[in-house]
């Protein structure tokens, strides 16, 4: 649609956002659906209500923001006391206060964390209270009215559909990689051999439920260790740093998937790292200009032929500027993919580290084409991580950018 409009002249004069807003009102809503879910599509039924009422784990977050002692006693605790806790740390919280809170006789710091886990305890309770709905009797029958809605085959009663996957070659070496130094126990290093396991045997990925200290974050950073960079030249690689950019426009295809390291050309160092997570088809001439928006190439060299090799995309995503560069020793001869030595790669480790430890230090996904401001603050290892409120389990994205 993008590409139609700017043909006909209808972007013409119009800024960015402007053009956003223009295409979202014509083309209205829109469904998106990924592969997997696709292949489980077998038609369209009128809905049903379940026959069989679906009920919460009954989980909270309170593990999360209180010591296991800390959590057996707010769960015993009498729904008044709980009530009065609540209100006590919403007090000190909206006076910016430090006073603590009283729990099971043990003083505790009071947060926000600490608060949306106590409001969560407390809405536990009220759904548990509730009586159970009776059942809606319309009269209607299934055939005659209802919503429409898609068939897929589903694995609740029996195994019903199993994802087709592809099994996968690595480039390197499947052993742990040598930038990691720190010493994995029994369980990681099967954590580790698994997830290697599960990515040769192409799957979108696997979930490390294990519990809360056991580890997950190095277990993952082993697994996700960046190995290898890319050479850009400015000012393609300062677009895709500040967000403006996230195609990198090659002469070939690549295999290559995940995460590398961002090399800016002459400066001998890495200056950011990304997720490659795609490589499209060759662009011909109007391909280019429509998707200028992507690669920043201007139009008129584009008609001039000054890049008429480089037409294939390499898809990026989650770049992350660093706060400071990390040097690397570049062999001689032209290279594609430099590889690092074990002792830069333990240098970029951290970086994904803060990544996965803090969330709030990245915005949401977002790329705004006139927006000078880069997408992702850099990021400083060494700086005060930033607290929140994680999930006990932990995703791991495997190199293809998929998601099990």
């Amino acid at each position: 649609m993008n590409r139609h409009l700017e043909a006909i002249g209808v972007f013409d004069g119009l800024e960015a956002a402007d053009r956003e807003e223009m295409v979202e009102a014509i083309a209205g809503q829109a469904l998106v659906e990924s592969r997997e879910y696709s292949e489980r599509v077998t038609g369209v039924i009128v809905y049903k209500r379940p026959q069989d009422p679906i009920e919460g784990s009954g989980t909270t977050w309170l593990p999360e923001a209180f010591a296991q002692h800390l959590v057996e006693a707010i769960q015993n605790m009498p729904d008044a006391e709980l009530k009065g806790l609540r209100q006590h740390m919403a007090a000190i919280l909206e006076n910016g206060g430090d006073t603590p809170a009283k729990i099971n006789g043990e003083s505790v710091e009071v947060t926000p964390a600490r608060l949306a886990a106590v409001d969560g305890e407390i809405e536990r309770r009220e759904r548990m209270s509730l009586p159970d709905k009776p059942r809606e009797d319309s009269g209607r029958t299934p055939d005659a009215d209802g919503p429409i809605i898609l068939d897929t085959l589903d694995n609740y009663e029996e195994l019903s559909w199993e994802a087709q996957s592809t099994a996968r070659t690595p480039a390197i070496a499947t052993t742990l990689p040598g930038a990691v130094r720190t010493p994995l126990h029994r369980h990681q290093a099967e954590s580790f051999d698994w997830a290697l396991a599960a990515w040769q045997a192409g799957l979108p990925g696997v979930l490390n439920a294990d519990k809360q200290g056991l580890g997950k974050t190095l277990q993952t950073i082993a697994f996700l260790t960046v190995t290898r960079g890319l050479i850009i030249a400015d000012p393609w690689i300062g677009h895709i740093l500040d967000g403006r950019k996230d195609w990198e426009m090659r002469s070939q295809a690549t295999s290559v998937r995940g995460w590398f390291g961002l090399i800016r050309k002459g400066s001998g160092t890495v200056v950011g790292l990304a997720r490659l997570v795609d490589c499209g088809k060759a662009l011909n001439q109007a391909g280019m200009i429509a998707d200028f928006e992507h690669h920043r190439i201007a139009v008129d060299m584009i008609r001039r032929g000054e890049v008429a090799r480089w037409v294939v995309p390499w898809k990026l995503a989650d770049v992350i500027p660093l706060a400071r560069s990390v040097p690397y020793q570049h062999n001689a001869g032209a290279v594609t993919w430099v590889t690092f030595s074990p002792d830069v790669s333990r240098k970029l480790a951290p970086f994904l580290a803060r990544r996965d430890r803090s969330d709030a230090t990245l915005p949401p996904p977002s790329r705004s084409v006139d927006h000078p401001k880069p997408v992702s603050a850099p990021l400083d290892p060494t700086a005060e991580p930033v607290r929140r409120r994680s999930c006990p389990s932990s995703w791991c994205n495997f190199p293809d950018g998929l998601r099990a």
